[in-house]
């Protein structure tokens, strides 16, 4: 928040999430629901998935991938393309409150 110059208030006002909340996890009394994060990664501008504590994606993580992948069989190659897809319409459907 800080980093963004924003008060636990203006995440309340952006976010419609309970002031008393924000606070907790703020204070890392709780640990927010995946909808909650969402809209709060929304509301920071940053990664859910940074915000929940994970690293992003570093630089050059991409091309290694892509690297990685030129190289597998087919039938590796669809089993990642399974994982993609599912995590990706996942996310969509976060991002969409479905």
């Amino acid at each position: 928040m800080d980093e963004r110059g924003m008060r636990q208030v203006d995440l309340v006002n952006k976010t419609g999430i309970e002031r008393s909340i924000i606070s907790a996890y703020v204070r890392g009394r709780y640990t927010p629901r995946d909808d909650r994060l969402q809209l709060l990664a929304q509301a920071l501008n940053c990664d859910a998935m940074w915000l929940a504590g994970y690293d992003g994606v570093e630089e050059g993580d991409e091309s290694a991938f892509l690297a990685k992948f030129r190289v597998m069989k087919a039938e590796d190659k669809k089993t990642i393309m399974a994982l993609m897809n599912f995590f990706a319409d996942s996310e969509r459907r976060n991002n969409e409150g479905i």
